[in-house]
């Protein structure tokens, strides 16, 4: 995370969270470890942008997915990494995203 200054003298401003608001990047979390202070506040974020059709989202088309019940991406049914998973959840990627779930990096990325 990136934290600045803020303008009024006043604590830190995080970068992180404008860049997500703006709709320049999802949030993101790998979903090991420690959970991150201002999560549902990322995700939050990115759900407005999403709705307000902010940078990557402005040509965003809503599309069916599947999770795993304990994991953290959301996936194409037909991701290699789903070969030997029996229980999916169908889901639409905008719920999966306010759920805090990320896009697949093989099958999404």
């Amino acid at each position: 995370f990136v934290w600045v200054p803020a303008d009024n003298g006043d604590g830190y401003l995080c970068i992180n969270e404008g860049i997500i608001e703006a709709g320049y990047a999802r949030a993101y979390h790998p979903g090991k470890g420690k959970r991150l202070h201002n999560w549902d506040k990322l995700v939050e974020l990115q759900s407005l942008a999403r709705k307000e059709n902010r940078g990557l989202w402005s040509e965003f088309e809503d599309f069916k997915v599947v999770k795993t019940a304990n994991g953290s991406a959301y996936h194409k049914r037909s991701c290699e990494h789903l070969a030997n998973v029996r229980h999916l959840t169908e889901i639409m990627a905008t719920e999966a995203s306010d759920q805090g779930l990320h896009p697949c990096r093989t099958c999404l990325g």
